[in-house]
């Protein structure tokens, strides 16, 4: 894998012309994580939740907070390797990780608007936090094919959303 971090192969065309086109572009980005496996998405989850413990937070807060974040163990999109988590080098210059903050800069904003020329969507939206279940992440894509990932940005939808009409659509036709 180019990334250092495994993906699903069937994607790496896809993968390798979204980056290209960014660098062209002028934005270079780092692979934060693609594939996981369940045992690390655990770790990952309890990591975060033992964290916000040691902060001080009560046992339901803690959970609370490392939800909106972070998978269970059995249900990363992560675990599929069509997901990946990216940073700019505009944003990492500065030493900054994972931060909703960083939609603002201009890699994020690219990708956001790019990526569903390469069949990527920006996973979880901002303001969208009620559909999907999570944050605004602007450092996590997911890759659903071009034609999905044009509709989706085009109208503004979720994957949840646009399952839906999907489902809505099927069930009419029936």
């Amino acid at each position: 894998t180019g990334t250092g971090h495994a993906y699903n192969a069937n994607i790496f065309e896809e993968f390798n012309a979204l980056i290209t086109a960014a660098e062209q572009a002028g934005y270079y980005f780092e692979t934060v994580s693609a594939h996981r496996t369940i045992a690390y998405q655990a770790m990952n989850f309890d990591s975060r939740y033992n964290m916000y413990i040691a902060d001080g937070y009560s046992d339901a807060d803690a959970f609370y907070m490392t939800d909106m974040f972070v998978a269970p163990a059995d249900a990363t999109e992560h675990s599929t390797g069509l997901a990946f988590d990216l940073l700019g080098t505009d944003w990492q210059e500065y030493g900054r990780d994972l931060h909703q903050a960083y939609g603002q800069y201009g890699s994020a904003i690219w990708l956001a608007e790019n990526g569903h020329d390469y069949g990527f969507i920006l996973r979880y939206l901002e303001g969208k936090t009620h559909i999907t279940g999570y944050e605004y992440e602007p450092w996590h894509i997911r890759y659903v094919g071009e034609d999905h990932a044009t509709f989706m940005y085009e109208h503004g939808l979720t994957l949840e959303e646009y399952l839906a009409l999907i489902n809505l659509r099927d069930t009419a036709e029936e």
